[in-house]
């Protein structure tokens, strides 16, 4: 781990609180990030998250915020960028997930999946970049996605909607920010081990999981945390200059595999 990678920037995570977002946290504050806000609505952990951080040094910031209301999600950025001065990372982590049928998917469970997981990123974005551009700052904006945008689910289609869409997002903002120094990027995250997988898949199925491995996933286990962290530290860092409007996926190769012929020796067939 380079503990200087980040020596002296201004951070602001949402969806803080937990899981990818308080271990994003952890390592910006490992490589020397001056101040990281946390954004998220479940106050108490997001406290705990912020002690964590400030025990290595850097200043955390918590704040509360529910970010289905987009003008919450304009004030958190407002309210970070005025008390730094300035924004040089922002990751639009948090989101939202339900298990609901495709013919009984109620229009409420779509407006609100659809606000957490496509409407704050954008506004996030949005506000993050208008502070950049002001600030002359070559900052960078990432957003956490999913293998779920990659395609269909029957029980998830808002949630699989909402990924493709936060996706395309990301890609036009990438290219409507280059030539103001800003770079944008996402990792499309495959079966993760965390809190919010637990409470999608069941804990009794994800403790198997834990136990047994992945065996969807071509390298066998589960993505953690910190493996999503890292990758965003690498995104943000000056290693990834090159990088803009890149969707990084990082599922153990499960994106990479394709129907096969199943092994043995099937018998030939009479014409």
């Amino acid at each position: 781990m380079d503990t200087d990678r980040h020596v002296g920037k201004v951070v602001l995570i949402t969806g803080a609180a937990c899981g990818i977002g308080r271990a994003t946290a952890l390592r910006f504050a490992h490589e020397g990030a001056e101040s990281i806000y946390l954004v998220d609505r479940l106050v108490a952990k997001l406290e705990q998250v912020a002690e964590e951080v400030a025990l290595l040094g850097t200043q955390a910031i918590p704040l509360e915020a529910e970010l289905e209301r987009g003008e919450e999600t304009i004030r958190v950025v407002d309210e970070a960028h005025r008390d730094a001065g300035r924004l040089d990372v922002v990751i639009a982590n948090a989101a939202i997930v339900k298990r609901e049928a495709f013919l009984e998917l109620p229009v409420r469970s779509w407006e609100q999946i659809f606000a957490v997981n496509v409407t704050a990123p954008f506004l996030l974005a949005q506000r993050a970049a208008q502070h950049m551009v002001s600030d002359h700052v070559s900052g960078v904006i990432l957003f956490t996605g999913s293998v779920a945008g990659l395609g269909g689910g029957i029980d998830f289609a808002h949630y699989n909607a909402s990924k493709a869409a936060m996706t395309n997002i990301m890609k036009s903002a990438a290219l409507a920010l280059v030539d103001k120094n800003i770079r944008v990027n996402s990792v499309t995250v495959g079966p993760s081990d965390t809190a919010f997988a637990d409470s999608v898949v069941g804990t009794e199925e994800m403790n198997r999981l834990r136990k047994h491995g992945f065996p969807d996933v071509p390298l066998g286990r589960l993505c953690s945390a910190e493996d999503v962290a890292a990758t965003f530290s690498f995104l943000a860092s000056d290693d990834a200059s090159y990088l803009t409007g890149t969707e990084l996926i990082l599922d153990g190769g499960l994106s990479a595999r394709v129907y096969t012929v199943p092994h043995g020796n099937p018998k030939p067939t009479n014409k």
